[in-house]
């Protein structure tokens, strides 16, 4: 496979420091007092991992359990992604976690992940907490990733409407994530159907800085306009609009273009 990738991570407007991380095939934030960080990645190979996790905690331990996930990522880099492999990657990117914040009596610290995986020309993804992956193709924007928010349970229940969802408190309200105090196992991840990749599909993996800032209508209209520039580009202006919107959080955002399978 060919494919091409750009993130760009930035503190927003309103926040001192970005607890958000990324990760591209072994690339991370590992700077967390660099606030800024853009990368752009062309790479032919059969397998690539990618991930956003967003931190959660105040203070300085948002972003040390973002940065404790993507460098679990690493060691299960050259796996395949099974729900052992997912099972394994918890465990280990908890117990990074809890001895980071040893010592530090009553913390609660914890991140969302996002998770996508090429394998050999078929797509994998698992995700908790409420960052996203989107997959357009074909003219159509797909979330491929489940918000873990007491607003989408209430969704889910009939206790309220889709379209409310975003005006309600309960959606910046996490349900589950990966922390050290939550005993979260591989089933509580939302794991889509593997499926197989097209040439020119695009993927974005954002956290929820860009996602409050832009409705998917807004996220779909971009990628139409930039699909065929340079997929730096489209990621530099998604993140751009929710910077022009507000940027009240952190913002990562992360686009993957398929070229050639």
């Amino acid at each position: 496979m060919h494919i091409e990738c750009a993130v760009f991570s930035h503190e927003g407007k309103l926040r001192t420091n970005n607890e958000d991380n990324y990760f591209i095939n072994g690339l991370i934030r590992e700077n967390v007092l660099e606030n800024r960080r853009n990368e752009k990645i062309k790479d032919i190979g059969n397998k690539f991992v990618f991930s956003v996790c967003d931190g959660m905690g105040g203070e300085s331990y948002g972003e040390i359990a973002s940065l404790c996930s993507v460098k679990a990522m690493k060691i299960f880099l050259d796996k395949k992604w099974t729900k052992q492999t997912l099972e394994e990657f918890i465990g280990t990117a908890r117990k990074s976690l809890q001895m980071q914040l040893l010592g530090k009596m009553n913390v609660n610290s914890g991140n969302t992940v996002t998770l996508l995986v090429f394998d050999n020309g078929i797509a994998y993804s698992a995700n908790i907490g409420d960052s996203r992956i989107y997959l357009y193709r074909n003219k159509k924007l797909l979330q491929i990733s489940k918000d873990h928010t007491q607003a989408q349970l209430m969704v889910e229940n009939g206790l309220l409407s889709a379209k409310d969802i975003r005006e309600h408190r309960g959606g910046h309200i996490l349900t589950r994530y990966l922390g050290n105090d939550l005993d979260i196992l591989a089933d509580d991840f939302y794991c889509w159907k593997p499926f197989k990749l097209h040439k020119e599909d695009i993927f974005l993996l954002c956290s929820d800085g860009l996602t409050d800032m832009l409705e998917d209508e807004k996220i779909k209209d971009c990628i139409e306009q930039y699909k065929d520039k340079d997929i730096y580009i489209l990621a530099e202006t998604l993140h751009n609009y929710a910077l022009q919107e507000g940027g009240i959080d952190n913002i990562t955002c992360l686009t993957v273009k398929v070229q050639e399978i």
